[in-house]
């Protein structure tokens, strides 16, 4: 699968969150994490990853090619609600 470019959100900075990272950078996604948690963003932004607020993901949610959730993060959080409204088809 080629993501070169793809603006990917990746919401939920835990686990999960942290294997999304490893799993797409070398596919060339441009990826940003959100959580609710502004220590876990602090530590990834220390790092050089991207990062999010939840609230701001939200308004922004149209700007990303695709949002990934860990499975810790709940699905009626902002960022999964907004984007639940513009599914898109992953070829199932």
């Amino acid at each position: 699968m080629d993501l070169s470019g793809a603006a990917v959100l990746v919401a939920g900075a835990r686990v999960t969150g942290r294997a999304l990272l490893a799993a797409l950078t070398p596919l060339g996604a441009r990826t940003t994490v959100t959580d609710d948690s502004p220590s876990a963003l602090q530590t990834y932004a220390q790092n050089g990853v991207a990062v999010i607020d939840s609230a701001n993901a939200v308004a922004t949610i149209s700007d990303y090619d695709l949002v990934v959730t860990s499975p810790g993060f709940a699905h009626r959080a902002g960022p999964c609600r907004s984007r639940s409204r513009r599914r898109a088809d992953l070829g199932r």
